[in-house]
């Protein structure tokens, strides 16, 4: 193999008017085997320049299978992790409202006494009861002249009288609803939560029975 440092020596030295005899002694002078000189003498002579071997190491080629495998397998992690985030969302998701539902299905059990649905059997009793409201109404505006002016059920007025409030202990015990009262000189109004969207109402037109909306501000009577 011709070394280029000496192919370039040797064609240099040509081109500055040495001689092949001094440039042979002086080569030779540095060690240089007389082939080896020959050879390179030979190479500037017919103008053949050195193959120089390229040192790189070459890369690997990768194959399309290889490629496709690679990407799969960014792919499946990807997947994993967007399985992974969805799945936390939802338990944070859970986690934030399934106490509420929760809760809402421990006041539809009765856990809550001011919003928990009425039985059947509580719903007659409390009928019964709200007749008893109406007689004893009607016997203290008979007394007192009007039913008294109040905003609830222990506020005065006919609601103060034992036999009312006696009644209405007992539909609150029995529904486990807490009543609403009303009353003016000349009206008066009791509800009671029946369901959802029931309410169980009695008032001074002697009205007894189940209304499907509630009270409105002020009202006096079922019929809002």
């Amino acid at each position: 193999m011709i070394d280029l440092g000496i192919f370039n020596f040797i064609k240099n030295a040509r081109a500055q008017g040495q001689t092949d005899e001094a440039i042979r002694a002086t080569l030779t002078a540095q060690g240089m085997d007389e082939a080896q000189i020959a050879e390179v003498l030979v190479a500037v002579e017919g103008g053949i320049a050195p193959v120089v071997e390229n040192s790189e190491t070459p890369r690997p080629e990768i194959h399309t299978s290889e490629r496709q495998s690679v990407k799969n397998s960014y792919w499946g992690y990807f997947m994993i992790l967007v399985v992974i985030a969805v799945m936390g969302g939802i338990f944070f998701l859970g986690s934030k409202f399934l106490p509420a539902q929760s809760t809402s299905n421990e006041n539809s059990a009765g856990k809550n006494p001011i919003t928990a649905p009425i039985n059947a059997a509580a719903a007659a009793t409390a009928q019964v009861e709200l007749r008893t409201v109406q007689a004893s109404a009607e016997a203290y505006r008979d007394q007192s002249g009007s039913y008294g002016m109040s905003s609830s059920c222990d506020s005065g007025g006919m609601f103060g009288d034992a036999s009312v409030r006696n009644a209405l202990s007992k539909i609150a015990n029995d529904t486990r609803s807490v009543p609403i009262c009303r009353s003016n000189a000349t009206a008066y109004v009791v509800q009671i939560k029946f369901s959802e969207e029931k309410y169980l109402c009695a008032d001074s037109t002697n009205y007894s029975g189940l209304i499907t909306k509630p009270l409105s501000s002020g009202a006096t009577s079922c019929a809002n």
